[in-house]
């Protein structure tokens, strides 16, 4: 079976604002330099995540979250050993909303998805 090159990691969720909302959350969590740590958890204004959105609502960017949380990718990388692997994993391991007066998103990325990140260039 012939293994595909190494790409960098390309998400490609669907939706145009399901791609636009989780290249935000990706680019946040690459900004922190925090992908490596142990537990990391980052957070957004929901207002952010708005301009992304299909319908400019709050409604439609957690729906867009919600279809993120259901995405199974397979991701092509190279293991420690140099053999070139896939690996399924899901795009956000969790997602946690805060609706007081500024409402804010915090959201985890599942650690094998998180170490591919930290040592690939973003899509």
């Amino acid at each position: 079976m012939k293994t595909p090159a190494t790409p960098p990691v390309e998400i490609a969720p669907r939706e145009a604002s399901d791609r636009a909302i989780f290249k935000r959350l990706q680019q946040t969590a690459a900004d922190s330099g925090r992908l490596t740590e142990p537990d990391p958890e980052w957070q957004l204004a929901l207002a952010e995540l708005l301009p992304l959105s299909k319908h400019l609502t709050d409604e439609s960017v957690l729906e867009s979250l919600n279809r993120l949380m259901h995405i199974s990718v397979t991701v092509h990388h190279l293991s420690p050993r140099g053999r070139q692997c896939s690996m399924q994993t899901t795009l956000l391991q969790s997602i946690e909303t805060d609706y007081g007066d500024n409402p804010t998103v915090r959201y985890r990325i599942p650690k094998p998805l998180r170490a591919l990140l930290a040592f690939s260039p973003l899509a």
